[in-house]
């Protein structure tokens, strides 16, 4: 195994498994974190080498191990101690960070992913890149909302249900489905904290900033699956 390449995997389970695996194939040396709850995970066990996010076991607390996988220095750190030459962040909130994979690139660690400025393209979602190609898209506001007040005039022209977005949430985080008026309200000031919370937590410099799209309800692959089988179909 060539050492003089080494991958660092921020992730784990299945995914990193599989990116470990794939590595180890191409004779390249792997790089796991982890957690203390994690220490028996399936990826510590076929990776070259497994590093603790936490420096001590004392730091182990329950709010420390939810917010360690998003604590950017912290791997940037552990990168550049273990002299890893690559960085697979596989799916996960900061794969989508655009100064995240900045800050990768320029300390010298081939980002394995999106470049920067294509992540930052596609980033910020009311960014009308669609509606300036002419590409249909579901309706929605243009630009951000200020307000709940400017969230209830474009809903006017656009119909109950919608789903209120940040703009730069990532992985779900700030989307919420709204029935109406009295929910869009509601759910506009506590979404407008939730997403602020998160990224202030991964450090990001972008304001919380909202928008609304139309809502187009989709069923859960589960229900369909069950509803055909009380009708005499597939199971």
């Amino acid at each position: 195994m060539d050492k003089g390449t080494k991958l660092l995997i921020k992730n784990r389970g299945k995914i990193a498994v599989c990116i470990i695996c794939t590595a180890r194939e191409l004779g390249i040396w792997t790089i796991a974190i982890y957690m203390p709850s994690d220490a028996l995970s399936l990826h510590i066990s076929p990776t070259d080498k497994a590093i603790p996010l936490l420096q001590s076991a004392a730091e182990g607390s329950a709010e420390l191990e939810s917010k360690a996988y998003l604590a950017g220095q912290r791997i940037i750190s552990i990168c550049l101690n273990n002299k890893v030459t690559m960085l697979h962040l596989g799916y996960e909130f900061l794969s989508e960070i655009a100064e995240f994979a900045l800050i990768i690139v320029n300390s010298g660690i081939t980002w394995l992913g999106p470049c920067s400025d294509l992540i930052q393209k596609i980033e910020l979602k009311h960014e009308a890149w669609a509606v300036d190609a002419d590409i249909p898209i579901v309706p929605g506001s243009f630009g951000v909302l200020a307000s709940a007040v400017n969230a209830l005039e474009a809903v006017k022209h656009i119909g109950y249900p919608v789903i209120l977005k940040a703009t730069a949430g990532g992985r779900g985080i700030g989307m919420v489905v709204c029935d109406d008026k009295e929910m869009l309200e509601e759910e506009f000031f506590a979404t407008h904290i939730l997403v602020a919370i998160y990224r202030a937590i991964i450090n990001l410099n972008h304001s919380t900033v909202l928008y609304v799209c139309s809502s187009c309800f989709i069923p859960d692959p589960t229900s369909l699956l069950l509803g055909s089988a009380d009708h005499g179909g597939s199971a």
